[in-house]
């Protein structure tokens, strides 16, 4: 009875064990992989940014004990999400991101430099800043949520001359059928999907930098220290190259 009674302890602290599998902490400890992290980001994880992206904080997480969700969202509804801490936080906003809001916390390392350019269909066409575009004739058109350029061009333009639509393809297509004059986007972003335009459609090109900002994970307040820590390891990664291994894995 004694024998089976040790035999039935031994069991539990084997199945206990398997329940609480780890990974090491950046102060050299290890932390148990049991728990999840959402993170949205507008590009979807069959793009070219979403999978590197993935790749990036799939790596930092894990180090750190937790599991990556990559949820793809809207950006103006990821940030009420986020803000609210429905979800974990967010995987690509600028340093600016967080003023407007409070409960997130910006992993300070960035994962990316990020330029904001103006398209057009207007080749050889150069525009220097957003004074010089908002004085140019015609519509200036740029994703709803992208909150860089809606305070950029809100600001300096009346609204009928503003169309803000709910994706990239979206905003290249008003290009096309001239319904817009001026697209403004990220260029990284932008660069993969004029890559994969078809050669029959008209051509669309940049005319300037308007903007050069830096991406930032951001996470909920609730996790504070482990955006610092996600800070650190992930300078670590970039040091190693790993960021440039994940983007050719990805095509980005």
């Amino acid at each position: 009875m004694m024998k089976n009674t040790i035999i039935l302890k031994i069991l539990a602290c084997l199945v206990a064990a398997c329940a609480f599998t780890t990974a090491p902490s950046l102060s050299g400890t290890s932390r148990p992989v049991q728990k999840k992290l959402v993170m949205s980001h507008l590009a979807p994880e069959t793009e070219p940014v979403g999978c590197w992206l993935k790749m990036i904080y799939t790596d930092v997480f894990s180090h750190l004990g937790y599991e990556l969700e990559y949820l793809h969202l809207p950006a103006a509804r990821a940030s009420i999400l986020a803000e609210k801490g429905k979800i974990d936080g967010e995987l690509g906003r600028t340093r600016s991101y967080g003023k407007n809001y409070p409960d997130l916390v910006m992993v300070t390392e960035p994962h990316l430099t990020e330029e904001f350019v103006v398209y057009t269909l207007e080749k050889g066409l150069c525009i220097k800043d957003w004074d010089d575009l908002a004085a140019r004739p015609g519509i200036i058109s740029f994703k709803r949520g992208l909150r860089i350029i809606e305070d950029q061009v809100a600001q300096r333009r009346p609204g009928d001359t503003i169309i803000r639509v709910n994706n990239f393809d979206a905003g290249l297509i008003l290009l096309e059928i001239k319904r817009a004059r001026f697209f403004v986007g990220p260029r990284k972003r932008m660069e993969g999907l004029l890559k994969n335009r078809s050669s029959q459609k008209p051509g669309i090109y940049p005319a300037g930098t308007l903007d050069i900002h830096t991406a930032h994970a951001y996470l909920h307040s609730r996790h504070r220290e482990l955006a610092a820590d996600a800070a650190v390891y992930l300078k670590s990664m970039k040091k190693s190259g790993l960021l440039d291994t994940y983007k050719e894995k990805c095509g980005f």
